[in-house]
């Protein structure tokens, strides 16, 4: 299993992007969280196998509705968690 934390740039905010990290890790079975940041920016906390953590990049890389600049992946463990998180997956674990 990895942890990765992703931090998107770009038009990510108030275009229905955290939703769409939702439901492409849904679907590529990941589970871990998506929050808007005060400075425009996202992030989305992903833990699952690399296979899946693969796909589900290359799924939140090219949504369509946000004009991304940047994504960096950093590793990354369970801390940083607060109620601005977004919680996705069928067995999330609130760390």
């Amino acid at each position: 299993m990895m942890k990765l934390l992703f931090t998107v740039k770009g038009k990510v905010q108030g275009v229905g992007y955290r939703k769409f990290v939702k439901y492409a890790a849904i679907s590529n079975h990941i589970i871990g969280a998506v929050r808007n940041l005060d400075n425009g920016d996202v992030e989305v906390f992903a833990d699952g196998d690399q296979e899946n953590i693969n796909s589900f990049f290359k799924e939140i890389s090219n949504p369509g509705i946000a004009n991304i600049t940047s994504i960096t992946k950093h590793e990354e463990g369970c801390e940083g968690y607060s109620e601005s998180w977004i919680e996705y997956g069928e067995n999330f674990i609130l760390c």
